[in-house]
């Protein structure tokens, strides 16, 4: 058992090894380090423009190269907490 504490305003990202290992006609790969660079410079998006933005910047990487596997990613953006009747924080 594992317990993650995410706060109001921070976000948990999923994501499938397909983005960091997503190859450029150099086969170069996206990479790990880059893919954090793109969630740090997009901490103030909301998840609909975080996604539009993730493709963007994958497909411009990638210049027409098929992807080898398949690239998914998912975006948790804690809005903000609320109490249950008890006056415990409820958890997600």
């Amino acid at each position: 058992t594992c317990t993650l504490t995410v706060c109001t305003q921070e976000s948990l990202v999923l994501y499938t090894d397909g983005i960091p290992e997503l190859e450029n006609p150099g086969r170069e790969l996206f990479g790990r380090q880059r893919f954090e660079q793109f969630c740090l410079g997009h901490l103030e998006s909301d998840s609909a423009t975080w996604a539009k933005e993730l493709e963007t910047e994958l497909d411009e990487f990638r210049r027409g190269v098929h992807p080898s596997d398949d690239v998914t990613a998912l975006r948790i953006r804690i809005l903000s907490s609320f109490q249950s009747n008890d006056g415990k924080l409820d958890e997600i």
